[in-house]
């Protein structure tokens, strides 16, 4: 019987945006038993990307195209969390954002409660994006 062990080691100063898509692929021997010689099946283990999910490459898209934009910029973190049944917030991780305002915005988030999701009338754990928008007054208004 074979056995898969598969590792990822993330390099030295690596984000996690840097390990969205760099998933292997890997060959499916069993599988392909019986098939034509020279036939051979892969699967791409997209559970080595940070989120455990092939979503990791569209959340990735939708982060350049709102830097792109304009619409993310400085003064705004995105964090990862799951938003459990009583409305508390766990499993944060800081998707991008300046390190003094991930921070700040992963200790104001651990404090906040949110309306759970619901599904069939009861709530359920969800995994979700928050985006928390740092505002600094203008020079106008700190007068």
């Amino acid at each position: 019987m074979e056995s898969l062990q598969l590792a990822y080691r993330a390099a030295p100063g690596e984000g996690i945006l840097q390990r969205i898509g760099n998933t292997p692929l890997i060959r499916l021997r069993r599988v392909t038993a019986g098939l034509p010689a020279g036939v051979e099946v892969h699967a791409k283990a997209e559970w080595f990307n940070p989120g455990g999910s092939v979503k990791d490459r569209p959340a990735l898209a939708m982060i350049r195209e709102g830097e792109r934009t304009g619409k993310l910029g400085p003064g705004k973190v995105i964090l990862d969390a799951t938003i459990f049944e009583d409305g508390t917030v766990h499993d944060l991780s800081i998707v991008q954002g300046h390190p003094v305002l991930a921070k700040s915005a992963v200790e104001a988030v651990r404090r906040w409660r949110y309306k759970p999701y619901e599904l069939n009338g009861k709530p359920v754990k969800a995994k979700t994006t928050i985006t928390v928008d740092f505002k600094m007054p203008s020079d106008s208004s700190a007068r």
